[in-house]
């Protein structure tokens, strides 16, 4: 029989309640020459993140929304000004993620200035306090599942999809998911957001089995209800989500990313923690083979030809 089990305790809540008490940390590494590439850039984590590769000295940014993210580019460009580093190359793409054309026309646009990129920030999202607070399950209810399903998972893979050859140009060829910390807790409203949120994680794990020959490396952010469900009841939830703020998950990823990580293949990790403490336990994360969801198969030893005879109705005598 199958049953889901974690390598750390019970999975991403365990995981932040084993990192307990970590602050937000502000070294981030230097992410000079670097080209990153950022869906959901026009807020929240997509925003933040764009905010702070710039203070972190990256050549290139390209923001990737269906709404416009031109506040976004003003903000990372002051930024870098304000941290005293070379004004970055910032340009904005209209796509819709659900769209392979959308994607499609978005990546002629970019690859016409830069010929790689070397970090992808996965960042789509589809949540609105309004479905939190009415949850449906007639018509328009399975319209919405369709639309988050179609962000999350089509879009999520159609922008890897469409980026790899682009990535595998690049130096750091990384691929960072962002997902949700909130996945193991049913919550109503939610459910939909967070089934496809799962689904995600399975999919780092297929992006470096598919190319992980070839240098890629993918791993997962996992962000808490602050950064995915911002100003809604979830961010007051009795349930220990954790606090940290678009900033906090924004800031890993720049430390992350600010160089390439290969144990951290297929892993996730959660917005809440620093740096630093990761960094701290990186032997155990390894020699445990922790920060992963997967399935153990217990398999049941039986006499193949007794069970073939008692899906047909035949029991042998033995079993009388």
């Amino acid at each position: 029989m199958a049953s889901s089990t974690s390598k750390f305790d019970s999975g991403p809540m365990a995981c932040q309640d084993s990192f307990a008490n970590i602050s937000l940390t502000t070294d981030q590494g230097s992410c000079s020459g670097k080209t990153v590439f950022i869906t959901g850039a026009a807020a929240g984590i997509g925003q933040a993140s764009a905010i702070l590769f710039a203070t972190a000295g990256a050549d290139r940014i390209a923001l990737a929304d269906y709404i416009d993210a031109t506040i976004t580019r003003t903000s990372a460009l002051k930024a870098a000004v304000d941290a005293g580093k070379p004004v970055p190359e910032i340009v904005i793409l209209s796509i819709d993620v659900r769209n392979v054309q959308s994607i499609e026309a978005g990546l002629r646009e970019m690859t016409a200035h830069w010929g790689h990129i070397d970090i992808l920030i996965n960042n789509p999202g589809n949540l609105t306090e309004a479905e939190i607070q009415s949850p449906s399950l007639a018509a328009k209810g399975i319209e919405r599942w369709r639309l988050t399903w179609e962000s999350h998972i089509k879009g999520t893979y159609s922008v890897a999809r469409a980026l790899i050859p682009l990535l595998l140009q690049g130096t750091d060829k990384t691929v960072v998911n962002v997902t949700s910390i909130g996945l193991p807790v049913a919550t109503l409203g939610a459910r939909r957001y967070q089934l496809s949120r799962q689904s995600i994680e399975s999919l780092s794990e297929d992006l470096v089995l598919t190319c992980g020959k070839e240098g890629l490396l993918a791993y997962s952010m996992c962000a808490g209800p602050k950064t995915m469900y911002e100003n809604s009841r979830f961010a007051n939830d009795e349930v220990a989500f954790g606090d940290e703020q678009v900033e906090h998950a924004g800031d890993l990823l720049v430390s992350l990313t600010s160089t390439r990580r290969e144990w951290l293949f297929g892993r996730q990790i959660s917005s809440a923690w620093s740096m630093r403490e990761l960094l701290a336990r990186k032997s155990e994360i390894i020699r445990d083979d922790l920060l992963k969801n997967d399935l153990s198969f217990k398999t049941l030893v039986r006499d193949t030809k007794q069970a073939d005879q008692r899906i047909r109705g035949r029991v042998p005598r033995s079993s009388y």
